[in-house]
C-alpha cells in the first residue's frame, strides 16, 4: 500500500500501541489507553516524507520486519 500511494503523497505508517490496559491487555498491561493515545498523537505530529512505509513503537521508535 505505501508504495502504491506514494505518488499520490499519502504517507502510509503502521504503529504499535503496546501493551495497553484494556479488556485484551488486561489489568497487568504496562500502560493505559490514556498514556497510549497520548504517546501516538504525539508521533503523528512527528510523521514525515522519511517515516513512510515504516512500522514504530507509540513513541517513534523503528520496529524491525
Amino acid at each position: 500500500m505505501a508504495i502504491d500511494l506514494e505518488s499520490e503523497h499519502i504517507l502510509i505508517v503502521s504503529f504499535c500501541p503496546g501493551w495497553v490496559q484494556t479488556d485484551m491487555g488486561g489489568a497487568g498491561a504496562s500502560i493505559t489507553v490514556e498514556e497510549s493515545a497520548a504517546a501516538l498523537v504525539s508521533s503523528f505530529a512527528k510523521l514525515n516524507k522519511k517515516h513512510h512505509g515504516g512500522y514504530f513503537r507509540r513513541n517513534l521508535e523503528p520496529i524491525p520486519y
